[in-house]
């Protein structure tokens, strides 16, 4: 019998994929992300790779598709090295990707890139191309594409905005590790999720019992027996995606996987535990046919971390902030109303920190917003969204993170003081008062500026 494909991924490892983020390169959280999504999977499951940019595949025809388990899946995808060379055929690899797909096989699609198509083709176009041929089979697709570290929205991959028949589509923006690792487990929740709905009771009996169990048996189990074999999906949040957890039942293992991306359980009560340290568990009821969330801080039973910043030319604030549903009409409270809100973040109730620079703090585990307190006008423009994991220290360097965000401007006149006229990205104006012993300025580099002689 052969492997279910539970995913199709086009992949792109373009020499800009050897850029880092914060602390990393984007190649490489990438492979960690990946990593840990695929140990999600069940094993019996295989996973189709379209990738590019990668191992001297530098070329605009130079396009690879293989079909692996996921243990080669593993170890093709940490051997790959980014050319620094290589163009980007995004094009041509998803038109690739409408080549594999067949009537009786339509897997997820998973597109990740960090820039658009270098080789004269039209994303968008490919992917309208495979609504035809999804029309013809009379079937429906999920296509996910995340743009990672896309600094502004790409056009080439907004298809969102025609009509595209037979596919759902959704375009994803990463700009950080944290926000990666999010989307990835959005897309798998709702991959997983989509399961879960489609299984009912009679195959969940098939796979206890035997294909040999007859209907008559299958009747005679109570309503709690038939609730009882059905999965649910477990997850560990706010997990390092290199820690592995074991699900056990009765003693027997179910199923080993890495991070924090949800796996499929069978329902009943079930040991969730830390492989490398046994001592850390939790027992869980798994509900059939729901999600459930484990944080890992509860695992550890430890819920800090030490975070130190370093080499900040500014001052800065860091406040806590959690997920709320999307509204496209919400706006994210910032100091100023024509700026626009992060509709997925909300400050919740703990209190915010003052950061020394060069100091160590500790830092209770979750989702935090770096943001810079002085000078007031970089307060959103510069904010930064970090991941704290509960018992893992972290350790940033600001100039670095810094350095091509932000430009200084001379002052035009030591000996009075002046206007500093910014246009930001978000539209409007701020006038701001810079003192005449104030040597230089800085602003986000994405803004346009010009001084006036009169003060404020």
């Amino acid at each position: 019998m052969n492997a279910a494909l539970a995913l199709l991924l086009v992949l792109d490892f373009s020499g800009s994929m050897e850029q880092k983020i914060l602390e990393k390169p984007k190649q490489q959280v990438l492979k960690e992300r990946l990593n840990s999504l695929s140990s999600s999977l069940d094993e019996n499951q295989k996973v189709k790779t379209i990738s590019f940019g990668s191992n001297g595949r530098n070329s605009c025809d130079s396009v690879q598709v293989l079909d692996q388990s996921l243990s080669s899946f593993k170890s093709w995808l940490n051997d790959q090295t980014p050319d620094e060379y290589a163009k980007t055929p995004l094009g041509l690899a998803i038109e690739k990707a409408i080549g594999e797909i067949k009537k009786d096989s339509i897997p997820n699609i998973i597109v990740i890139t960090d820039g658009h198509d270098t080789c004269g083709k039209d994303p968008c176009e490919s992917i309208r191309k495979l609504g035809k041929k999804l029309q013809e089979f009379n079937k429906n697709l999920s296509i996910d594409i995340v743009g990672y570290d896309i600094k502004n929205k790409d056009k080439q991959l907004n298809c969102y905005m025609s009509d595209i028949a037979n596919v759902d589509f959704n375009y994803f923006q990463a700009r950080s590790d944290m926000e990666l690792k999010a989307q990835l487990a959005q897309i798998d929740d709702k991959f997983k999720q989509k399961i879960l709905n489609s299984m009912n009771a009679s195959d969940r009996l098939n796979q206890e019992f035997g294909a040999n169990s007859s209907k008559g048996q299958n009747q005679n189990l109570s309503e709690e027996q038939k609730k009882a074999l059905k999965a649910g999906i477990v997850k560990v949040i706010e997990a390092p995606d290199t820690v592995e957890f074991l699900a056990l039942k009765g003693g027997t293992r179910l199923k080993l996987w890495e991070g924090s991306f949800g796996v499929q359980l069978p329902a009943g009560k079930t040991i969730i535990q830390i492989k490398d340290n046994p001592i850390k568990k939790i027992e869980i009821n798994v509900v059939g046919g729901q999600t459930q969330s484990i944080r890992y801080s509860d695992l550890l039973g430890i819920n800090t971390a030490n975070l130190t910043i370093k080499n900040s030319p500014f001052q800065l604030e860091l406040r806590p902030i959690k997920e709320t549903p999307k509204k496209k009409e919400e706006q994210r409270t910032t100091r100023f109303s024509f700026m626009p809100k992060k509709t997925e973040k909300k400050v919740d109730a703990r209190k915010s920190l003052l950061i020394e620079n060069n100091k160590k703090i500790q830092v209770e585990a979750g989702k935090w917003v770096l943001s810079v307190r002085a000078p007031w006008w970089l307060d959103g423009p510069l904010n930064l969204d970090i991941e704290i994991i509960a018992n893992q220290d972290r350790e940033l360097n600001m100039a670095q993170i810094y350095s091509n965000k932000i430009q200084w401007i001379q002052s035009p006149n030591k000996d009075i003081d002046h206007a500093l006229i910014l246009n930001g990205i978000y539209g409007g104006d701020l006038r701001v008062l810079v003192k005449k012993d104030q040597v230089k300025v800085p602003i986000p580099t994405q803004w346009s500026w010009y001084w006036v002689s009169d003060s404020l």
